[in-house]
């Protein structure tokens, strides 16, 4: 497994290159090159610029351009290397101490470990005291019945039925009826199935008493068979106690394992691709030396033609100089990061086996009193075991005895495959669909003659492929129940006497007699034996290398604190160039991820032909990647029906991009956009993700495959290993990217002063305002403030000042309306982000610019209720004086005061200054009321609107025409509004998710007469508030919702499905994605499998909606749920996809107003 991390941790770093193939010409790849340089630049820009106005996280840049979790990467660097490997040099030395002139091997003392515990539990057996009785239940029908699981007859019945279906004799016939005849018996035998468990539970105290006679028979043949070693063992435990009268004056107790040993889960968590960050400050550098390339990008005939025309780009470049230095810093770090992590990972001297010792050698505590036990133990050994009584074991009269043993073993083998086997069937097969299938085969009429159309009857019954695959396997259990019954039919009359006598015979010899003298306590040897064990394997050879990783780890933690000071240093000369590109940050993330898209697919485009060899896998490697637990995305797409279907759709949409985007190679920067903007038609393998990488990961693990089949697809796979497949799932980014061209084309035109000559800034007007002001120092306060009333920024924060102090509710309501897309960073609620990371000058920053302070998170708290339960006190403060509401109750109707810990002296002693502080904080404020910070202006120039299909063509090109900066052709995640065509009364009428999802994310949906009214006067486009949609139909019924529903989401109310967990029951999920895009987004759960109640809380309740069980069922009606329909404890809420829909639409809240609410899970989060 530690191979298989290292290899992980080299492909992350150098993946892209490993996984290259094809042509480095097609067009796609010259397109993206083009593209990547200016991702480049432009993230180093953002970066450089990050660092002058100190703005910057240089844990977090480097971490991201490793590939590696900023928390765990955090833990691992406050670690002390040289601290650690002092205190574990101690244990060495100790080690060597001890050892010696002490010539006894590894497999010796593991000699002495399995001597000591058969010992100890011979020693500790008893045996029955009624033989004859446990052997007369073991022979007896019922025992065999239970250990079959079902009857035979009845199993027989399915078997004859399943090959009958193949059948063209008639003589079949009834073989075919018997199955509708025998219906009660057959589902009596599926709920035997599903309950293994508990028709066995009657064998297990039988065969455990029958384990122990076999046992003690064994006991009796392997002691013996050393009967020297056995007779002097007591030689062993004093080896033991010489070992303990050494130590006893030399240990010292360390305190190493918890430091050990989380360095090894720190660099498993590290190095696992699921904890790789998303790209975010370093989107634009996608490969992996591309910050190595700034410098030669700026230089490229491409950037000098089509970027700075021609312009010397001499200043960027000594501007960009510092980030050149910090790209090549940052290529020597890796190589030393590469050589620490890989290096545990290929050993496995460190992380995982001096973890494992540390472990035992730390938790041992009976050094003190080992000199002492281990004396008598060997004076007590020798005189119970070498008495004269003790004598070679004769096995002769026990002939008879050990054939009935053999037997029922055997018997107990098929058993065993048996319940194996019915362990696999409630894993893999859905039992309420195979009970509803032969429901429905028993209303059949089975009258007819003629086979086939018997067969074609049963083959027509909805689900019974299902069923089909289910009884297939019902041959190997006939052949399993056959072998048993034989041979427990074979246990004969004499069983029950020849047993008990070979009971009594092992019983009454001198050997057992001597057991029962119980000559020392075998638990607590182990215990020493282990000690001594573990602590002799602190040898020199693995003091050298564990001195070589610390050391390595230490030098690592020199250069990475150097290299974090570098990157906070890089803005230490400022530059006017790199300060001046507005918008930098945001530019280069939505930019970087487009672009980064774009390479994924034109990789795609390269490697296709590992695309294509990945279709020809042998069966058993798809069988198991099929079964691959855990990632449920890889194991759907690998097993669905119409797999090659899609790849090599996929292949036709690379080559068709390929043909598309060949005239737009070589073209100018905005002509580029154009590629992106095709590029948006290859849809990919949608859910499929990074799939190739996890196949890759499992494939590797040690499995049974064929090393013939498995290791070409583990080659291929790598490949194709660091690309993101799921290209639907992205289309925003790359759409988002293309619109980003204009500002990034202003930014550099402005930086190379290509923008119009008569063009003046802002500042410069100020600076003749501010020299006229000097001269005339009187009218200057007077002058400023009509100016700058007389601007529009001006106008807004006078009427801002207005608002805040004068303001209706109404007044903040037009402005909250926009909430949802104001307060969003990065598809977060920037003022939750921020209280979760404590950040509070953001928290401030947020409150301060207006965004509505009482959002609830997916979790049901607010801000405030967050930070109060956390004991984040100045966020408290922060919160309070901005206005937050201190009466909202969240998920367990708590104010956030009463999230304040009740007994937190007790339960959290390290925080109790903080929650003082808050407690504090709440007395001072509590008679007094604080304004809510007014919303800022959403600019029409920040909608993003999108036009429905069934919306009037001509006059939706004439809008977009018009409005083209801000209508997109796609819907985006930016989207903002949506124009849908209504009815005469501007009812909304649908008849499915695509819209319902619209309104559920919080989209505004307006009339199609808005875009009639803004041809007419553009200025209406600020009015969109009266072409408000507010009503919607669906399946004849009409809801007002709309507009409830934007309000909430704007404003971040309760999540509507907080506590709901949904599971969907239908055999064609064609909606899921929807469903689980709305759960997610409201609060609520998808299941990964069928949710059972036992694994959740009785008597709980979705938050708002206490008159429904937590459990939803949506279901197509093809799978009989009455059983859960009629729960008794209430806990399941069966829906078909439309009542779920009108559950939506209505938004009915029942809102369960216990304290501390009944929760369905046991899991607490914030």
């Amino acid at each position: 497994m530690h191979m298989l991390k290292f290899f992980l941790l080299v492909f992350v770093c150098f993946g892209p290159q490993l996984g290259s193939a094809g042509t480095a010409n097609s067009s796609l790849s010259l397109i993206y090159n083009d593209l990547s340089i200016i991702a480049r630049i432009t993230n180093a820009i953002a970066l450089q610029a990050g660092s002058i106005q100190k703005d910057i996280k240089a844990r977090k840049v480097i971490t991201e351009l490793l590939k590696v979790q900023t928390k765990s990467f955090d833990e691992l660097m406050a670690m002390d290397p040289r601290k650690l490997m002092n205190e574990l040099e101690t244990v060495f030395n100790i080690s060597s101490e001890i050892s010696k002139g002490i010539v006894t091997t590894g497999d010796e003392f593991k000699k002495i470990e399995h001597f000591n515990l058969d010992l100890g539990y011979a020693m500790n057996t008893v045996l029955s005291t009624d033989v004859p009785g446990l052997m007369n239940s073991l022979k007896s029908e019922s025992f065999r019945d239970a250990l079959m699981i079902c009857k035979m007859g009845t199993v027989k019945v399915v078997v004859d039925f399943f090959k009958a279906m193949t059948s063209a004799s008639s003589n079949d016939l009834n073989k075919i009826r018997a199955l509708k005849e025998h219906g009660k018996e057959v589902k009596e035998c599926l709920n035997s199935i599903v309950a293994n468990k508990t028709e066995l539970n009657t064998t297990v105290a039988d065969i455990y008493q029958f384990k122990l006679i076999s046992g003690a028979r064994d006991f009796c043949n392997n002691f013996y068979n050393d009967f020297s070693y056995f007779t002097g063992f007591h030689e062993n435990i004093l080896l033991m106690k010489n070992l303990a009268t050494k130590a006893k004056r030399i240990w010292k107790m360390p305190r190493l394992y918890e430091r050990v040993s989380k360095i090894g889960q720190l660099l498993e968590t590290i190095s696992d691709h699921d904890n790789e960050p998303k790209p975010d400050l370093c989107a634009g550098f996608i490969g992996v030396d591309d910050t190595a390339k700034i410098l030669e990008d700026v230089k490229s005939p491409w950037f000098q033609k089509e970027i700075s025309k021609g312009k010397s780009t001499k200043d960027l470049e000594e501007a960009l100089e510092p980030f050149g230095k910090f790209a090549k810093k940052l290529g020597e770090f890796k190589k030393i990061w590469v050589k620490f992590d890989g290096g545990i990972r290929q050993e496995g001297v460190f992380a995982r086996e001096m973890s494992a010792l540390l472990d035992v050698v730390e938790n041992y505590s009976g050094l003190d009193n080992a000199e002492k036990f281990l004396e008598e133990a060997a004076a007590s050994y020798k005189k119970t075991w070498n008495d004269s009584r003790n004598q070679p074991f004769d096995a002769k009269p026990l002939y008879q005895f050990d054939k009935k043993l053999k037997t029922v073993n055997e018997i107990l083998t098929f058993a065993r495959k048996i319940e194996m086997l019915c362990k696999q069937l409630v894993k893999e097969f859905d039992f309420i669909t195979l009970a509803h299938v032969l429901n429905e085969i028993e209303k059949l009429d089975l009258s007819k003659s003629e086979i086939k159309d018997l067969q074609e009857a049963i083959n027509g019954v909805k689900h019974y492929d299902t069923l089909r695959d289910f009884f297939e396997n019902f041959d190997s259990f006939f052949e399993y129940q056959t072998k048993l019954n034989n041979l427990h039919g074979s246990l004969g009359d004499d069983f029950t006497t020849i047993v008990a006598d070979g009971t009594a015979f092992i019983k009454n010899s001198s050997f057992s007699q001597m057991l029962n003298a119980r000559s020392y306590d075998t638990l607590t040897f182990d215990e020493t034996l282990q000690f001594f064990r573990k602590l002799m394997k602190f040898d020199d050879s693995n003091k050298k290398e564990a001195k070589n990783h610390f050391e390595t780890f230490e030098n690592l933690k020199n250069e990475y604190f150097k290299l974090e000071e570098f990157v906070k240093s890089l803005g230490s000369t400022s530059s006017a160039l790199i300060v001046d590109f507005r918008n930098a940050s945001n530019l280069a993330h939505t930019y970087g991820r487009g672009v980064h898209v774009f390479r994924d697919i034109s990789e795609a485009y390269e490697r296709r032909d590992a695309i294509f060899k990945s279709m020809s896998y042998d069966k058993s490697v798809n069988d198991f990647i099929d079964q691959i637990q855990g990632h449920e995305h890889l194991s759907k797409f690998w097993g669905s029906y119409n797999r090659d279907e899609k790849m090599n759709r996929l292949l036709e949409e690379l080559k068709t991009l390929e043909k598309s985007v060949k005239p737009f190679v070589s073209k100018n920067f905005e002509t580029l956009r154009q590629a992106l903007n095709t590029a948006v038609n290859v849809t990919g393998l949608r859910g499929f993700e990074y799939g190739f990488r996890d196949i890759m990961d499992q494939l590797s693990i040690p499995n049974r495959l064929n090393k013939t089949y498995r290791d070409p697809a583990i080659e291929n796979s790598q490949k194709l290993a660091d690309l993101d497949l799921d290209f639907s799932s992205h289309r925003g980014d790359l759409l988002a990217a293309s619109m980003s061209f204009d500002n990034i084309r202003e930014e550099f035109n402005t930086m190379f002063g290509l923008n119009p000559k008569n063009e003046k800034t802002v500042k410069n007007e100020w600076l003749v305002v501010v020299i006229i002001s000097v001269c005339i120092f009187l009218l200057l306060v007077i002058g400023v403030l009509l100016i700058y009333g007389l601007t529009e920024k001006g106008r807004n924060q006078y009427k801002n000042l207005y608002l805040f102090y004068f303001g209706k509710p109404e007044d903040f309501e037009k402005r909250w309306r926009y909430s949802l897309f104001m307060d969003r960073k990065d598809g977060k609620n920037a003022l939750m982000d921020a209280t979760r990371e404590i950040h509070a000058i953001n928290v401030e920053k947020e409150a301060k610019r207006g965004a509505f302070i009482d959002f609830y998170n997916e979790f049901g708290n607010t801000a405030l209720h967050l930070s109060s339960k956390r004991g984040y006190a100045e966020i408290v403060e922060v919160l309070i004086k901005n206005g937050a509401d201190r009466s909202l109750v969240n998920y367990q109707n708590r104010t956030p005061e009463q999230m304040i810990p009740e007994n937190y002296q007790e339960t959290y002693p390290e925080k109790v200054e903080k929650y003082q502080k808050i407690e504090a904080i709440y007395r001072k404020y509590r008679n007094k009321k604080f304004r809510k910070r007014v919303p800022e202006v959403f600019p029409s120039s920040s909608f993003h609107i999108y036009v429905e299909d069934k919306a009037d063509i001509d006059l939706t090109n004439s809008f977009m025409a018009k409005f083209k900066a801000i209508v997109t052709p796609t819907l985006i995640p930016a989207t903002t509004h949506v124009i849908v065509k209504t009815d005469s009364d501007g009812v909304l009428e649908i008849d499915g998710f695509e819209y319902l999802t619209w309104i559920m994310n919080g989209v505004i949906i307006v009339k199609e007469s808005w875009m009639t009214d803004c041809l007419k006067n553009p200025k209406l486009i600020e009015k969109d508030s009266k072409y408000l949609v507010e009503k919607v139909r669906f399946k004849d019924v009409e809801y007002d919702t709309v507009t409830q529903w934007s309000k909430a989401m704007a404003k971040g109310e309760m999540p509507y499905l907080y506590g709901v967990y949904v599971a969907i029951v239908m055999k064609e999920q064609k909606n899921v994605f929807y469903i689980a895009s709305i759960v997610n987004a409201h609060g609520g759960t998808m299941c990964e499998g069928f949710p059972m109640k036992e694994d959740y809380n009785i008597g709980s309740h979705p938050y708002l909606h206490a008159n429904l069980g937590p459990l939803f069922l949506i279901s197509d009606g093809s799978t009989d749920l009455t059983l859960y329909k009629n729960d008794p404890d209430k806990m399941y809420t069966i829906l078909t996809e439309d009542e779920f829909v009108h559950l939506l639409l209505k938004r009915e809240i029942n809102r369960d107003t216990k304290l501390d609410p009944i929760q369905a899970t046991k899991e607490s989060d914030d």
